[in-house]
């Protein structure tokens, strides 16, 4: 027996008369909240109404008898899945119109009847609630696998990464493309990254907000982990050689849904490893902490920043510092860095301390000048 005919045998109840003017609801409803879906065809707008009103005259049918969807009816919802990608509706844009469709269902049901049809609702709100997330997971499977038929994996993949940044990917994680259902995410924030960049396969990404961020898919194992991190430097190197500016923080998400969160911290670690002058490595929250600690020190970072405002007139002795830093305090390596003899980067060095009051070769200057060459890097410019 077909879904289509076992839909016109719902039980009776104060409910059916009104399944028309949920369907009328629904459709009216999806229309305000995504505008663009008015320009689909007339028989695709047709197909559509007929669908949900087959499917809600099925829900009150197995509310009735309190039983869950059949693999016939969840069949039927993936079909819609795949008619929905074939149109080009996203992935987001159709798990909110399933919300939709529940939500403007049950407003007209709730007011086509009076109180004594206020049960049979509560039933059927109760029915939804328990199996909407089973039909939610088909749907996305199979909208998700029309899309791979019709565009391609490196289509999904980045489309899965957009709905991961954005916290619309709460259903479970799809396999697209050798991206299985996943425990964690490491999360890794690239800010300066090569315009053209295009990150391996196995990495999900997306550029967001000017940032390109990278998802490496984990099992919630420290080998796993540790494998998705090495993953991620060996990313973050190459674009690095391309890009001297770059600046690169990680995050992991223990669950898909925190990815968004991960996200915003990994852009921070980001923002805040640009003041290290270390832009070759891969950065997580423990490698800035004094760079954290002095973008939250308010008046006090002006007062570190402006320690070295009386170098601002030789560049040189900027340079010079920067790069004794860098290196360690090594005088032999720095010198070679800056093609200096060793004497003359003494001098230089020494003429830094008269300057700020700070030496770069003693522990306590040391600490200062480091802080505030991180101010400076944090000042706005």
């Amino acid at each position: 027996m077909s879904l289509a005919h076992r839909a016109g045998t719902v039980l009776p109840g104060r409910l059916t008369p009104h399944v028309e003017e949920a369907v009328a609801a629904v459709h009216a409803a999806v229309i305000a909240e995504f505008p663009v879906l008015e320009r689909l065809p007339a028989e695709m707008w047709a197909t559509i109404r007929h669908a949900v009103g087959i499917l809600l005259r099925r829900e009150l049918t197995l509310a009735a008898r309190n039983e869950p969807w059949t693999d016939e009816d969840l069949a039927f919802a993936g079909e819609q899945g795949r008619l929905s990608a074939a149109h080009g509706v996203s992935g987001d844009m159709l798990d909110r119109c399933l919300r939709i469709c529940v939500s403007a269902s049950l407003r007209t049901f709730w007011s086509a009847v009076d109180e004594t049809g206020t049960e049979e609702v509560l039933a059927l709100s109760a029915w939804v609630h328990r199996n909407l997330a089973p039909a939610r997971r088909v749907v996305a499977r199979e909208h998700r696998r029309e899309l791979i038929r019709l565009r391609g994996s490196a289509q999904v993949r980045h489309l899965l990464a957009e709905q991961l940044v954005c916290g619309t990917a709460d259903l479970a994680v799809p396999a697209v493309g050798g991206h299985g259902s996943t425990d964690s995410f490491l999360v890794v924030v690239v800010r300066g990254a090569p315009a053209d960049a295009e990150p391996p396969d196995t990495v999900l990404w997306v550029v967001d907000d000017a940032d390109l961020v990278l998802l490496v898919a984990s099992p919630d194992t420290d080998p796993e982990r540790r494998t998705a991190e090495s993953t991620a430097r060996d990313v973050v190197g190459r674009l690095a050689a391309r890009a001297p500016r770059l600046a690169a923080g990680k995050a992991w998400a223990a669950r898909p849904c925190d990815v968004p969160q991960a996200r915003a911290e990994a852009g921070r670690v980001a923002r805040l490893a640009g003041a290290t002058g270390d832009h070759t490595r891969l950065h997580g929250a423990d490698d800035v902490v004094l760079e954290s600690a002095v973008a939250q020190a308010g008046p006090a970072a002006d007062r570190l920043a402006g320690l070295l405002d009386v170098l601002e007139a030789r560049p040189e002795l900027l340079a010079t510092l920067e790069t004794f830093f860098a290196h360690d305090y090594d005088r032999t390596r720095s010198a070679r860095a800056l093609f200096l003899h060793r004497r003359t980067l003494q001098l230089r060095l020494h003429r830094i301390c008269q300057l700020t009051g700070h030496s770069p070769t003693t522990a306590r200057g040391s600490l200062v000048l480091n802080a505030a060459l991180s101010a400076r890097r944090l000042r706005p410019s």
